[in-house]
């Protein structure tokens, strides 16, 4: 019963060529939203103050944050 649950092994379905396509796709996409979010941070870190930027380093990083630079 639990072996008709599991998805098919993608190995299973793809040829070796079509598997080696798939996974550079997928390393290219993560690639691209890992840009995209870096992006996304410089420019939103563009319209924060200073104040604003040192309150969330305070939060992410404690009262010490400038002895860990």
């Amino acid at each position: 019963m639990v072996e008709q649950m599991l998805p098919p092994d993608p190995q299973e379905m793809f040829t070796a060529e079509e598997l080696d396509e798939f996974l550079y796709m997928t390393s290219m996409i993560e690639e691209y939203e890992v840009e995209m979010f870096r992006l996304k941070v410089k420019q939103r870190i563009k319209t924060m103050g200073f104040q604003e930027i040192e309150e969330n380093f305070l939060e992410i990083y404690g009262p010490k944050w400038r002895e860990n630079l």
